[in-house]
């Protein structure tokens, strides 16, 4: 399991911010070379990634990169140059702005093809951001695209506000009664948990308001997902605590595990635990609970 409860955007020619994107505590730092650099910049910005990811101490810190998109004349140099430069260290690829299944199983062989002429025994992984309407309505297709390659369908909330002709933050979404996008985060969670992937929640671009981040991986949470992007490394420390079971959690999650099978040792199949009935299906929850909680106390 890779942990991605935090994802730390950094644009990919800052090569000062990535030590200090590394050492902010985020759990997968994604190196820009999209949005974050501007088109005559493309090529330099390519070979400074590939710096970034081969010259740093890295630790436990997965190392991903967003390429262009797929219909620009950059991304096919940056696959190429990734896998060939860097891909025996790189862990994932984020595609910006799919459009379609086509557009994975594209670059799922793309990828194939590039890592054995590099000769790599290790498969790259994908996250595939969902940045439009009508790639949401094939989001169920996108997810199950590419099954052993990609590992996560993120929500691309800025351009997918564009596509539905209003802005992130504008006063008719502040305030709507609950949460303008719930209906697109929900379908996106959905796809994401039913091709067996993880679910990563776009960016709270409010930098200096953490009462609203804490509020909106609130409800991240209960629509299912496990991980957010992140802009800033102030966001990292709320979004991992957010997104990480509580120790409270975890210990009463054992103690119900342990006591149902308990009881199923007696031969019962459901057991009465604080007020809380265990039986068969509760029991792969509270062993995703006891499992995450593990994979982040570090």
């Amino acid at each position: 399991m890779r942990l991605r409860r935090s994802e730390l955007f950094v644009p990919g020619p800052d090569v000062a911010r990535v030590p200090k994107a590394i050492a902010s505590g985020t759990d997968i730092v994604i190196l820009d070379l999209e949005d974050a650099v501007v088109p005559d910049r493309k090529a330099e910005a390519r070979g400074l990634v590939v710096e970034s990811l081969r010259s740093l101490e890295w630790g436990r810190v997965g190392r991903s990169v967003r390429i262009n998109g797929l219909d620009t004349p950059w991304a096919l140099d940056d696959v190429e140059t990734l896998v060939a430069e860097a891909g025996d260290v790189l862990d994932v690829i984020v595609v910006p702005k799919v459009g379609n299944a086509d557009e994975v199983r594209f670059m799922d062989r793309l990828l194939t093809l590039c890592e054995r002429r590099a000769g790599l025994e290790r498969r790259i992984g994908l996250e595939l951001a969902i940045e439009d309407a009508a790639a949401l309505t094939r989001v169920e297709e996108i997810a199950r695209a590419a099954p052993g390659r990609a590992e996560a369908v993120m929500f691309g909330i800025g351009d997918f506000s564009t596509s539905l002709g209003f802005r992130w933050g504008a006063p008719a979404v502040l305030s709507y009664p609950g949460d303008a996008y719930h209906s697109i985060r929900s379908r996106i969670a959905i796809a994401a948990r039913a091709a067996g992937l993880d679910a990563v929640d776009g960016p709270w671009m409010r930098i200096k308001d953490i009462a609203g981040l804490e509020d909106e991986l609130t409800r991240s949470v209960a629509l299912g997902f496990g991980g957010k992007a992140v802009i800033h490394p102030t966001h990292v420390e709320p979004t991992n605590r957010i997104l990480s079971p509580s120790p409270e959690e975890v210990a009463e999650a054992t103690e119900l595990l342990a006591a149902y099978e308990a009881a199923r040792a007696e031969g019962r199949a459901a057991v009465q635990v604080k007020g809380a009935l265990m039986d068969e299906a509760m029991i792969p929850m509270m062993r995703n609970i006891i499992a995450r909680g593990n994979a982040t106390a570090r």
